[in-house]
């Protein structure tokens, strides 16, 4: 499917057909692990819902760094100084984003928070476009970097699998080196929902400057911040379980979690519940407790922000009286963001 000529309303049987294949996917994972569902219902009325409720909190501060450093990046291009105290408007799209990338394909919510990055603060979409991967880039270099001090942790663990971790490894490597690659040759532009010839230079230039940015550190420093929620909250999680897990185990496992939903189906829905049941699996947790931790913290990463995502969509669109029908065919002319 190419973005250029998605369109909400014809594809909602093929959304649909994503959401019933997730669905399958994980029922399959419960039948073949002979789950025992009273004692999963014992182990979630058992847990700590004080804990879950912090979880729940340090999640969505998670999103305060990650708006603050894209922030950082357009700052780079921005016209308006007001633009730096922005941060949680900044961070409200991003929250929109992912809502929008768990109920559609090909992580358009991505694309959608550049979209409403672009129209509130008159910037070029194409140049948002570089900064976004800029941002992935970053991601990449984090995740592997914490994958390298997970190797030095977990060196005296004999039930660590590494094997796990060189896959998580792998396939981070590969992706910057996919990235790379496609803004050097501006490849990744031809996916970009724009019908218009676009500046190849001035796309490369976007991806490269936050790179080259005195404010680099600061970038990174907001990255590290917000994978450190995501751990944090996963180690909540366990802990309001009465599950003990490695510090090591917990990275690995957060960035596993979220490796697996870059496969691009609807919040990576039955993906990453078969993965991390299977690894729980594999760490020697019964098929029961496996389904336990995942299905606790996945209501917090997917489920909720069905919730509160689409509290910030349909509040922020009713404000700007546009609908994400109107997302794809607007993008075909970008004059809005020439200036």
């Amino acid at each position: 499917m190419n973005l250029k000529n998605f369109n909400l309303s014809s594809n909602k049987k093929f959304l649909i057909s994503s959401f019933f294949i997730g669905v399958i996917i994980i029922f399959l994972v419960i039948r073949l692990s002979n789950v025992d569902f009273e004692e999963f219902v014992s182990q979630i009325t058992k847990s700590d819902f004080k804990l879950l409720g912090l979880a729940i909190i340090i999640y969505y501060l998670g999103f305060l760094p990650r708006g603050f450093r894209f922030l950082l990046m357009t700052d780079l291009h921005s016209k308006n100084k007001k633009l730096s105290r922005n941060f949680l408007k900044s961070s409200i799209f991003l929250l929109i984003g992912w809502f929008v990338n768990s109920v559609t394909l090909l992580r358009a919510g991505d694309l959608y928070r550049i979209w409403l990055f672009a129209k509130e603060f008159k910037l070029k979409f194409v140049d948002l476009f570089g900064f976004l991967l800029a941002e992935r880039f970053q991601d990449l270099i984090i995740i592997n970097l914490i994958l390298f001090s997970v190797f030095i942790l977990a060196f005296s663990e004999p039930q660590f699998p590494f094997w796990v971790a060189f896959i998580c490894f792998g396939i981070s490597l590969i992706l910057m080196i996919t990235l790379l690659i496609g803004v050097t040759t501006s490849r990744l532009i031809k996916y970009l929902p724009l019908e218009k010839k676009l500046d190849s230079s001035s796309f490369r230039n976007s991806f490269y400057k936050p790179l080259k940015s005195k404010n680099l550190i600061f970038q990174l420093m907001s990255g590290l911040l917000a994978w450190s929620t995501e751990v944090l909250r996963l180690s909540l999680v366990l802990m309001a379980l009465n599950i003990e897990l490695s510090f090591s185990l917990v990275i690995l496992i957060t960035i596993l979690g979220t490796i697996l939903t870059i496969v691009p189906v609807p919040g990576g829905l039955g993906i990453v519940e078969g993965g991390l049941i299977g690894v729980f699996i594999l760490l020697g947790f019964d098929s029961t407790t496996a389904l336990t931790i995942t299905i606790v913290d996945r209501s917090i990463t997917w489920l909720s922000i069905l919730f509160t995502g689409s509290i910030a969509f349909i509040f922020w669109n009713s404000i700007q009286k546009t609908t994400i029908n109107s997302f794809f065919p607007y993008l075909k002319s970008d004059k809005e963001f020439e200036n």
